[in-house]
């Protein structure tokens, strides 16, 4: 699986403290092996076309969608943040 991201992702994560970043990059992992494991608590996001959100933890998400051959990584941050710049 292709896990493609953009810049605004890319940007937001470059300023996520070290350890979410270690917890996102398990996440990732699991996704690519089994992607609707349930402690991704993937849902798609209501009014967004095509979008999706995961969970990073109790506090941190990521928005992603769909792609040819994978993934595509829209966003990452505090719960709250993220969703409403999908």
């Amino acid at each position: 699986m292709i896990f493609d991201r953009t810049h605004s992702f890319e940007k937001a994560y470059r300023e996520l403290p070290g350890n979410v970043k270690k917890v996102f990059l398990e996440k990732i992992s699991l996704m690519e092996q089994h992607f609707d494991h349930p402690s991704l608590r993937i849902k798609k996001i209501t009014d967004a076309n095509g979008i999706y959100e995961g969970s990073v933890n109790m506090h941190y998400r990521f928005t992603f969608q769909l792609i040819e051959g994978g993934i595509l990584l829209r966003n990452i941050g505090r719960h709250d943040t993220v969703l409403s710049h999908r």
